[in-house]
């Protein structure tokens, strides 16, 4: 579950569609993405056959499934900027 990397400044977009290319390289099978800066991250991973991919500008778009991924089990990963509040994901799943 990944959200916007808000320091990222004028290269934002460029660092975030790399952060998505780097995911589909990685073998990773579901991705989760939130936030209005990593849009360009889903656009790469949307593209790429075998990563199941989510997006919402906000997490809570998302929260039904990401429940249902969690219950099937395996590792959750949360990382986002602290401005999008991803500390309240744990309080959902």
């Amino acid at each position: 579950v990944l959200g916007d990397m808000r320091e990222l400044g004028a290269q934002s977009a460029h660092y975030h569609a790399e952060l998505g290319r780097k995911l589909a390289a990685s073998g990773i099978k579901t991705v989760f993405l939130a936030g209005e800066e990593i849009k360009p991250a889903y656009d790469v991973l949307a593209k790429e056959s075998g990563v199941m991919v989510k997006y919402s500008v906000n997490w809570r778009g998302f929260l039904p499934e990401l429940k249902e991924a969690v219950k099937q089990g395996g590792t959750v990963l949360i990382k986002a900027s602290r401005a999008l509040n991803f500390e309240e994901i744990f309080k959902e799943i």
